[in-house]
């Protein structure tokens, strides 16, 4: 568990997360509108640039939605604040990237090994924390989580308002079985 205010940050170095990856979309059977004339092939510039942002926008909104084992880490530290009175915490995708990477490196590096915190996360921050943790499940993990109180204190702070999830499987780091690994990055905007 650790926490940071701006007071103590020191940001020189940028995290580049890579994104969890997504299914492929299934193959459309749509049929051209035989109303509509044939496409020339050619677009006007302006055209194209509308439509690779498009392509962008519909990419960033898949890659957000894509892990629903992010989606149930979330969903068990909301569920936790909401049965200790507190409001639930918004889904940030800077923080789930974050996240993620931070849970893929230390499933590779079979180590629970905190970030530097203010590395990869969004701009604008006041507060931020970090939750790591490796078990059989991720309901394991959280059950740990919230017997600990540090992490606990993290999980139920009034303070933050935003969240971020992780996930990765990898060796467990005291023995040949696999584990799970999660991370919950915690921010106050």
């Amino acid at each position: 568990m650790r926490l940071l205010t701006p007071h103590d940050a020191t940001t020189d170095l940028l995290i580049a997360p890579t994104p969890a990856p997504c299914p492929s979309p299934a193959p459309s059977d749509r049929r051209p509108d035989p109303d509509l004339p044939p496409p020339s092939g050619r677009r006007s510039r302006r055209t194209r640039v509308a439509l690779a942002a498009l392509a962008g926008a519909v990419l960033v909104v898949a890659l957000a939605a894509c892990s629903p084992e992010q989606d149930h880490i979330r969903d068990l530290a909301n569920a936790a604040r909401a049965a200790n009175g507190r409001p639930a915490l918004a889904q940030d995708t800077g923080l789930d990237d974050k996240a993620t990477y931070v849970a893929r490196s230390i499933a590779a590096s079979h180590t629970l090994t905190h970030s530097n915190l203010p590395d990869g996360a969004p701009p604008g921050w006041r507060k931020l924390g970090e939750n790591i943790g490796y078990g059989p499940s991720i309901d394991a993990v959280q059950g740990a989580y919230m017997n600990s109180p540090p992490h606990r204190a993290n999980i139920l702070d009034p303070a933050f308002n935003h969240i971020g999830t992780g996930y990765a499987t990898g060796q467990c780091p005291t023995s040949s079985a696999t584990c799970v690994y999660t991370v919950q990055e915690f921010g106050q905007y």
